[in-house]
């Protein structure tokens, strides 16, 4: 091949490419989980991404777990629950077109809860109600489980009846799988049971640039300005006749808004119990938090002055590509960044324990780059509940 056919192919390869990274408006395969209605049974066209030794999410209305409302769309609709023994569900699939980074995107799900979603505890071994509500994330990875991006998350989804709930994010990265899962609403020191039903999923819309130019009609002549009014003398407005200044109202200071926290009756905690912070992100290599992270340091916060008898252990965790000295250093520094976040906020420091663990307790063996997320963490284990 010549030098000049290996240009044109170079051109054209990376010209094609170049189309293909260019955003599209995305169509889910069988968006309203239509399938035969049967309990553990993932609809047509997406892949399970719950637990290895669970069953998977629920096509329904069946007879199964008193389940019973009339679908928003179609026939069928997808049921998930979060479980009392720290396991949970999603689903995800294979995107007929990436989601490009840096554009923006748009998204609809209809979801509600249902009053009951009966099935047996793991904890107990006993049939419970499953219905306390739970939140609804929407991911973006490089496989059909992969959770490279959290792309945005609902509140507790509360309500009985459908509703539309919208999502709105731009991609910080290209993803060519979308996952949607359910997932506890945090912050939260123990797993509970709860469902979240899901159907009727639009497109994934990309949102293109509107611009606003405004029409100027050169030919019509700007409308003139009414002369201004004078007041008569005899005729005194009643701004002229009250002295008194308004009385000017004392702004509202809005108190930070916490998800429901636990009552400061210390029996709902135990001791070891362990909250990962979700979407704490540090710069990289270092222990300087980025300042998206606040707000989840502010549940923290949050949780801590409800309770004030609780006395916790920031725990520091790194991922397996680090070495040993390294890790803990890390580790113990970041898990240092958050204890003195919190006490800067008025958390009394007699409260906070640092522990940097390294990479001694991965939560996945693995140095998968969805692994090293997972890995690389801290995490809140109450120590005490009586100060």
């Amino acid at each position: 091949m010549s030098k000049h056919h290996i240009l044109i192919f170079l051109f054209s390869f990376c010209l094609t490419l170049g189309i293909s990274q260019k955003p599209v408006t995305i169509k889910l395969d069988n968006p309203s989980f239509e399938d035969y209605p049967q309990a553990g049974h993932t609809p047509q066209g997406w892949y399970d991404c719950g637990f290895t030794n669970e069953t998977p999410p629920d096509v329904h209305p069946n007879n199964a777990f008193k389940v019973s409302k009339t679908a928003s769309h179609g026939s069928t609709y997808l049921g998930m629950v979060v479980r009392d023994v720290n396991t949970w569900e999603a689903v995800g699939q294979k995107l007929k077109a990436p989601l490009v980074k840096g554009a923006n995107y748009t998204f609809s799900l209809d979801l509600c809860r249902s009053e009951s979603y009966e099935s047996q505890s793991q904890t107990t071994r006993k049939v419970v109600n499953y219905n306390t509500p739970v939140i609804v994330r929407i991911w973006g990875g490089s496989g059909y489980c992969a959770k490279n991006e959290l792309l945005d998350e609902t509140e507790p989804i509360a309500t009985f009846t459908w509703q539309k709930f919208s999502f709105k994010f731009v991609a910080k990265a290209t993803h060519t799988h979308f996952m949607i899962e359910a997932f506890y609403k945090v912050p939260t020191l123990f797993p509970y049971n709860g469902n979240v039903l899901m159907d009727n999923a639009s497109d994934i819309v990309v949102e293109e640039e509107k611009k606003i130019v405004a029409k100027v009609d050169s030919k019509k002549p700007p409308t003139p300005k009414p002369p201004k009014q004078t007041k008569k003398p005899d005729t005194p407005t009643v701004a002229e006749t009250n002295t008194k200044e308004p009385i000017k109202e004392t702004p509202k200071i809005e108190e930070p808004k916490f998800v429901e926290q636990p009552n400061r009756d210390n029996s709902k905690f135990r001791e070891g119990q362990i909250m990962k912070i979700e979407r704490l992100l540090f710069k990289p290599t270092s222990s300087v938090i980025e300042k998206e992270s606040f707000s989840q340091l502010d549940k923290i916060y949050g949780l801590l002055l409800e309770n004030p008898n609780l006395v916790v252990e920031i725990g520091g965790h790194t991922n397996l590509l680090v070495e040993d000295n390294m890790g803990l250093k890390l580790s113990t520094d970041r898990a240092r960044a958050v204890a003195e976040y919190l006490a800067t906020k008025g958390i009394d420091n007699s409260r906070l324990v640092i522990k940097g663990y390294g990479k001694s307790r991965p939560l996945v063996k693995e140095t998968s780059a969805a692994a090293n997320k997972e890995n690389q963490r801290v995490e809140i284990k109450i120590l005490s509940t009586n100060g």
